[in-house]
């Protein structure tokens, strides 16, 4: 595979395209920090990327809503990889779990916009994984918005446990003596205690149902890298006149070419 030394991306103008694309997720970031040029073996990938770059230029102007919206998803997402890797060996904790519920969120809103561009542009490869299981997991009320907490609706147990936190609290308000007051108020200790208990357990339980679509949810955020650094290269595609390359098995030729560094000067 042939690798390009810094001072060949500076003198061909390489970096200079590098430097100006701007990724909206973390998983975009990622790709463009790792990008290396396609191998032999992956001819097939390349042909497949080049024919999506050339789909949504065609379509650019008619798409541009969606993939402005697409990007504003994208900036709301965060790097949840190292949460689905640990849910694979430990119980996850409400942060782990509240981030997981928003990626789920702007997955879903994601999957919905990049069906819309694929229906008018044709673009393939580049579809979601459907989490909604999952994500009715994390949000049992259906409500779909980027919060999180140990829900009553888990748990019956829980509701209850939490009435009776809310009576005993109610009785601490309306209590006329400081004894009478710290009579409920060690009751309500002990009621608190069995409340992180069962809270506990349902933070257990929720990682382990959530265990059939790590990889799932793994894949969307590969998937988002992939589109987030496609439209990027659309973008770098406006920086002057560009064309689709025609690849072959024999010569490398570069027929009236401009360098964008240079031209941009």
């Amino acid at each position: 595979m042939m690798q390009l030394t810094y001072e060949q991306k500076t003198s061909t103008g390489f970096q200079y395209i590098l430097d100006r694309l701007n990724p909206s997720s973390p998983y975009g970031e990622e790709r463009i920090r790792k990008l290396t040029p396609y191998s032999r073996e992956e001819k097939d990938l390349l042909f497949l990327e080049l024919d999506n770059l050339e789909k949504l230029i065609d379509k650019r102007q008619e798409i541009q809503p969606d993939l402005n919206h697409l990007r504003r998803i994208f900036m709301q997402m965060k790097d949840v990889r190292p949460s689905l890797k640990k849910a694979r060996e430990m119980c996850l904790n409400d942060i782990e779990l509240f981030e997981l519920k928003n990626f789920l969120i702007y997955s879903e809103q994601a999957r919905s916009v990049v069906t819309r561009v694929r229906g008018v542009t044709g673009i393939s490869n580049l579809d979601y994984e459907d989490t909604t299981a999952a994500l009715n997991l994390l949000d049992p009320d259906g409500r779909r918005i980027p919060t999180f907490t140990i829900y009553e609706s888990y748990s019956k147990l829980l509701a209850d446990i939490r009435r009776r936190k809310r009576e005993l609290e109610k009785q601490m308000e309306l209590s006329s003596t400081e004894e009478e007051r710290a009579q409920y108020q060690e009751k309500r200790r002990f009621v608190i205690l069995e409340e992180e208990e069962e809270e506990q357990k349902i933070r257990a339980k929720l990682t382990e149902t959530l265990h059939p679509f790590l990889t799932m949810m793994e894949y969307n955020a590969k998937i988002t890298g992939d589109l987030d650094l496609l439209l990027e290269k659309m973008t770098a595609s406006l920086y002057g006149k560009t064309v689709k390359p025609v690849i072959t098995e024999e010569k490398f030729v570069l027929e009236n070419v401009t360098n964008p560094w240079v031209a941009s000067v």
